[in-house]
């Protein structure tokens, strides 16, 4: 028993079975009249009852006497009474208990299963400690044991302690308390397993943290690991050694060096300073690949991948005879403008080939950002250098072939800026050679990239632009040519696609030139290509 203050705690463990069996209604009693003075007040048939005349509040000092004189009784308010059921009752008495060995073994099975139970749950002790008393011998009485099963049990349904309590046969009580402590046990081990493995798993955790956090101030001591910005600008400083970087851009690499080494490597300002510095080193400064300079080679490259195109071919070879009288490596901006399939991609990467430079390609076809070529700033999330920075990291050298492809289609002026003319800057000899992007913010020299532009009609790029490319017209294929292609290129790539040997596709010349001439009519020989493929 506990004393809560206005209530009392009481812990019953009931050892008396009761069965109701009817309610008792509680008798109400006849209401009286209000007394005045000692007199019930009657009024005549007919008439208003009399009312006693109000009484004036007395005198502080006065209250006790005038009260002491009128007689009048203090009434005291009662509590209002909750409402109580009265029950009528009688005691369920339990039958004989039969002394046999079943009857002892299962008591033993319930007295060993709240043993276990208590060896998992620890509160269940406790409260089997609360519910017994010291003078109960609970394990030698069948009644008592099933009545403590039945107040310990939490797992048990309603439904299943109601058919305990209305049995009467000891035997057939003993099985379902039985049945009840066996199906707590097994929810108690099975909470016992979770925590287990949950604290098993926590304590693995904790423990493998501890020894990561010892083995890294021990490798810190001995000088074998070091922490994240000593690694970084080690990083940067052995790429730097392979890198001629100009005065302008070693300062602002050192500046940034020094304010990485100040913040916390967590923050999101040491992601920033760290990438920038990445994209700053990853920029080829100095670093050019060696250009071919025989012309006989240079012409066996461009004949083998492409036939006809004199012109083209002409304006190569004229630019490698300039860079060998130069001693230099050089730039150039040239524009190939003609109807689409007569080969003005394709005899770009030829061009890259044989010359011996790098090749990297980007189209501007439907470009409506000028950050795609000019890079984003670097306060906003997630900024990236432009098209020609990556390019620059992924080639390697500062002098690689870049085909800027369909110029004539590139989007025009709007929210997000006209990149037609941020390619002004790009493709400009006076300017490329200190072209800044948004992103680096440091000036970067692009004199030494061959730009090759591809266009189909010249009339839809910009007067500005237009005026800063040499333009070349690639024109449409005669039939001979067309024949030609056809035999030393179209044909052999369609059996290298398709698996087939000379014996097992041959295609005539009078078939050829049938299919030229009434279904591949146009200038290129994209048409003529699709029709050989669907031949093979």
């Amino acid at each position: 028993m506990r004393d809560q203050g206005s209530v009392v705690e009481l812990i019953l463990s009931a050892h008396r079975r009761i069965r109701v069996l009817e309610p008792i209604e509680e008798p109400v009693a006849p209401k009286a009249e209000t007394p005045l003075n000692g007199r019930r007040v009657r009024g005549k048939r007919g008439s208003a009852p009399l009312t006693p005349p109000p009484t004036p509040p007395p005198a502080a000092s006065a209250a006790p006497e005038s009260t002491a004189e009128d007689g009048e009784e203090k009434k005291v308010e009662k509590p209002p009474r909750k409402g109580i059921i009265m029950v009528r009752t009688e005691n369920v008495v339990a039958e004989p208990v039969p002394k046999n060995n079943e009857t002892k073994a299962t008591m033993m099975a319930i007295v060993q299963t709240i043993r276990d139970v208590v060896q998992f749950n620890q509160l269940f002790g406790q409260q089997i400690n609360l519910l017994l008393h010291p003078s109960q011998n609970v394990i030698d009485n069948p009644v008592y044991l099933c009545d403590l099963v039945a107040t310990l049990v939490q797992s048990a349904e309603t439904k299943e302690l109601q058919e305990m309590m209305d049995e009467c046969d000891v035997s057939k009580r003993l099985k379902i308390a039985l049945l009840l402590i066996q199906k707590e046990k097994a929810v108690a081990k099975l909470k016992h397993d979770i925590n287990k493995d949950v604290e098993k798993k926590v304590q693995d955790h904790h423990r493998k943290y501890l020894l990561n956090e010892q083995l890294k101030v021990i490798k810190k001591e001995l000088g074998i690991e070091k922490d994240e910005k000593t690694t970084i600008i080690e990083k940067i400083d052995e790429r730097m050694k392979t890198l001629q970087v100009p005065e302008y851009a070693l300062k602002v690499i050192n500046e940034e060096k020094t304010k990485l080494q100040f913040l916390d490597p967590h923050s999101s300002e040491f992601s920033v300073t760290r990438n920038y510095l990445e994209w700053l080193t990853s920029v080829p400064w100095g670093l050019t690949s060696e250009e071919n300079r025989h012309l006989g080679t240079a012409k066996k490259a461009l004949d083998e991948g492409h036939y006809g195109m004199k012109d083209v071919k002409e304006r190569i070879m004229e630019f490698i005879a300039v860079n060998i009288l130069r001693q230099s490596v050089g730039g150039k901006i040239l524009c190939f403008h003609g109807p689409p399939g007569v080969g003005k991609t394709s005899i770009a990467k030829s061009i890259a080939t044989a010359l011996n430079r790098e090749y990297f390609r980007f189209s501007v076809g439907g470009m409506t950002d000028v950050a795609e070529i000019k890079g984003h700033r670097r306060t906003y999330v997630g900024a990236m250098p432009g098209k020609m920075i990556q390019c620059m990291k992924k080639v390697k050298t500062e002098n690689p072939l870049v085909l800027i492809d369909e110029v004539d289609k590139i989007g025009g002026a709007g929210f997000h800026g006209d990149p037609a003319s941020a390619l002004l800057e790009l493709l400009d000899p006076e300017q490329n050679a200190n072209f800044n992007d948004h992103f680096l913010d440091v000036p970067v020299d692009l004199s030494r990239v061959l730009f090759i532009c591809t266009a189909n009609e010249i009339s839809r790029i910009p007067g500005p632009l237009r005026d800063r490319m040499e333009m070349i017209d690639v024109s449409g294929y005669l039939a001979e040519e067309k024949l030609e292609i056809a035999h030393q290129h179209l044909i052999p790539q369609m059996r290298k696609d398709t698996s087939l040997t000379a014996d097992q596709l041959k295609i005539e010349d009078s078939a050829l030139e049938e299919l030229i001439k009434h279904y591949c009519r146009e200038s290129g020989v994209r048409n003529l290509q699709q029709h050989i493929e669907r031949v093979c």
